[in-house]
């Protein structure tokens, strides 16, 4: 990319300079400055065309050409070099909203990871709720420290646990369809 623009850089100086120089078709012929409009040739604003041999306006007109050839060269190269800037900041703007996408999903895995980590923890901590709350009855039971009303609300509290584990249960495969 620093290549690049360093070349964008030195043609487009190189074209300011061709510019600055040779906008006016001004030729330098053997020390002598001609000034070309068409086919006329002026030296100092007086017209030379006639006092000057075809060899010489030859050479002139062909110096002439070859700048004007050169800076319409030159002038195709910056439009070339101005279109793959132009791509190569599309490239570097899809690039980064690819990247922005690939980020926002990794986020979105990671969040997808905690939260079934989540549920596995509540998945294993209703499982050993149920586990401690049912030995513990049984122990009250095998004594015979339970009324019937207690035998029922420990009927209905096991009850509500295995149906809390169920669900945990349940939340925590669901990550896995």
């Amino acid at each position: 990319m620093k290549k690049l623009i360093l070349k964008f850089v030195s043609l487009a100086t190189i074209v300011a300079l061709m510019y600055a120089c040779g906008s006016s078709h001004n030729v330098i012929h053997d020390g002598k400055v001609y000034e070309v409009k068409g086919d006329q040739f002026f030296q100092a604003g007086v017209e030379v065309t006639e006092s000057i041999s075809e060899e010489t306006k030859t050479r002139i007109q062909e110096k002439l050409d070859t700048r004007l050839d050169l800076r319409a060269e030159e002038e195709r190269q910056q439009e070339e070099l101005e279109k793959r800037l132009k791509e190569q900041e599309k490239i570097q703007k899809q690039a980064e909203k690819r990247q922005a996408e690939l980020k926002n999903e990794q986020e979105d895995i990671k969040k997808r990871q905690e939260e079934r980590e989540d549920a596995r923890k509540a998945f294993i901590e209703a499982k050993q709720t149920l586990k401690k709350e049912q030995k513990k009855y049984n122990c009250l039971l095998e004594k015979g420290k339970l009324s019937p009303e207690d035998i029922k609300q420990w009927d209905n509290k096991i009850e509500k646990l295995k149906q809390e584990k169920d669900e945990a249960l349940e939340y925590y495969q669901s990550f896995f369809n």
